[in-house]
């Protein structure tokens, strides 16, 4: 029985402890870095250079993706014709819908695989530029 006690106690102990690092409070310092972390970011022009070329590549993707997609065009036609010998008329319409679908074509592909490559890498520069940023603006 007492050594159930013992164990019981270690446990709460145990338990306080944990609890206590968790609700630890947010100190004025980690603030502070935060706040300046986002006017950095805010301000830094190499940073925003970063995010616009990401966002840039990441439309490579989508680029690539719809070449190999089907694509249905519409057209229509209308027309009137009068003759000067008789007062007779007549009209005829026209409407034309065609789907093309590319069947396998190995460069489209390939292209999909380097624009996916590509978004990858922008990310990772985009990633590095946040990371120079927090080590370059925090100077203790």
């Amino acid at each position: 029985m007492n050594h159930f006690f013992k164990i019981c106690h270690k446990e709460k102990i145990l338990i306080a402890l944990i609890i206590s690092f968790v609700i630890q409070p947010v100190s004025a310092e980690n603030i502070d870095l935060i706040k300046l972390y986002y006017l950095a970011e805010s301000a830094d022009t190499t940073l925003q250079a970063a995010k616009a070329n990401q966002r840039a590549i990441a439309q490579k993707l989508p680029q690539a993706r719809a070449v190999l997609l089907p694509n249905a065009s519409l057209s229509a036609n209308s027309s009137k014709n009068t003759a000067n010998t008789s007062p007779s008329t007549y009209s005829s319409q026209s409407y034309t819908l065609t789907l093309t679908q590319p069947i396998f074509h190995m460069d489209q592909w390939l292209e999909l695989q380097k624009a996916g490559f590509q978004v990858q890498q922008a990310w990772l520069n985009l990633a590095a530029s946040q990371q120079e940023l927090m080590v370059r603006d925090y100077r203790p």
